[in-house]
């Protein structure tokens, strides 16, 4: 509770990543230098134009040199909207994961990702997939 408390961290378990890892549902990419209207680019080089984008930024978040220019951090760093919340300025911006609860992530993410999920399939921009 207190390193929850004090640095915002939660333990997370997730036995799903490596089988769909291994499965190429989702591939682990560099490290993204931006974003434009219609692409990643990455700092290799490469430019993709993904369905989705996860950070997974571990326990220190880093999200001020990817996002903090566009007021969405609060004075800690973290997102000032989650899970199924949505950035009223930048239309597809999501963030997940990145609050702490005490209940802890095993508790809190399932609900949260189908809450999410709605969301997204709910927005006007979104893609359907069959």
């Amino acid at each position: 509770m207190t390193r929850q408390r004090e640095d915002g961290v939660t333990i997370a378990i997730d036995s799903g990543y490596v089988p769909a890892l291994k499965a190429g549902r989702f591939a682990v990419v560099p490290e993204t230098r931006a974003f434009s209207a219609r692409a990643v680019q990455l700092v290799d080089g490469r430019e993709l134009a993904p369905d989705a984008v996860i950070c997974a930024t571990g326990y220190r978040l880093g999200l001020e040199q990817l996002v903090g220019h566009l007021g969405v951090l609060d004075e800690r760093g973290r997102p000032r909207f989650v899970a199924d919340q949505a950035s009223g300025d930048h239309r597809g911006l999501w963030f997940f994961g990145l609050h702490a609860s005490i209940y802890g992530n095993m508790a809190m993410r399932p609900t949260g990702a189908r809450r999410l999920a709605r969301a997204i399939l709910r927005a006007p921009h979104a893609v359907k997939v069959t």
